[in-house]
């Protein structure tokens, strides 16, 4: 992961989506290793995570839905190693909670 304690700047990458055209994204390296992570994780490469992720998306710009779907990613794999999920379906009732409730709504239109 990137060292925390650096400046935060956002690097901009340019990438062709898979329809042809091209696409400028800018994040911080954070993101960036975030993403090559998860990418490494899947076997995959972090232009197909990024290509995936914008197939995916609704109605967000592509920078704010990496965004997402990082943190999402890890909150998940948190939740998963701690037991948290357990604690937080029992404290948030049925359905979901917190963030991913709130980004699927947000993102939804």
């Amino acid at each position: 992961m990137a060292n925390l304690g650096k400046p935060i700047k956002p690097r901009k990458q340019t990438f062709t989506r898979t329809n042809g055209t091209s696409t400028s994204v800018s994040l911080e390296d954070a993101f960036w290793d975030a993403l090559t992570e998860i990418a490494s994780e899947e076997g995959i490469s972090r232009l197909t995570l990024t290509r995936r992720i914008d197939r995916d998306r609704v109605h967000s710009n592509l920078t704010s839905a990496i965004r997402v779907s990082v943190v999402e990613r890890f909150i998940a794999k948190y939740r998963s190693a701690t037991g948290a999920d357990a604690d937080r379906q029992q404290k948030a009732g049925p359905g979901e909670g917190g963030l991913s409730r709130y980004c699927r709504h947000y993102f939804s239109g």
